[in-house]
């Protein structure tokens, strides 16, 4: 969990105050509801890195559409459960057209590999495309 304080570091990001800002009722509204897609390249399971984490249930090539991160306003399980690593294997990418975010692998992933991204190119922030 190294990698993911410094990345808070760097942003100058109080982890307790974050701690509590994602429990909140305002980010909790913001951020909408989590929803089980029914994606099966996928699964959420205990991880060494943080709580719960996406495993891959199949090999991933670089540039395969792994899932979902968030669709008609509601996150799924990966937009809620993938972990940071400074050793993405993932990114994020949002969707100017129709508000969505995807999960594509950025690297080889293999079958029972934690799916990682860097929370520093996390692109759920629109204003990255604008």
């Amino acid at each position: 969990m190294t990698g993911f304080f410094e990345m808070l570091e760097e942003n100058n990001i109080d982890f307790d105050i974050l701690r509590m800002h994602l429990k909140s009722e305002e980010f909790l509204k913001e951020a909408g509801p989590v929803v089980d897609d029914g994606n099966d390249t996928y699964k959420v399971l205990d991880s060494e890195i943080d709580g719960k984490g996406i495993f891959a249930s199949k090999n991933f090539n670089e540039g395969d559409f792994i899932g979902y991160a968030k669709v008609n306003d509601t996150r799924t399980l990966a937009g809620r459960y993938t972990n940071h690593s400074d050793f993405n294997n993932a990114n994020f990418y949002y969707i100017k057209e129709n508000n969505n975010s995807v999960l594509i692998a950025e690297k080889h992933i293999d079958v029972g590999q934690e799916i990682l991204v860097d929370y520093r190119y996390h692109t759920h922030n629109k204003e990255y495309y604008e």
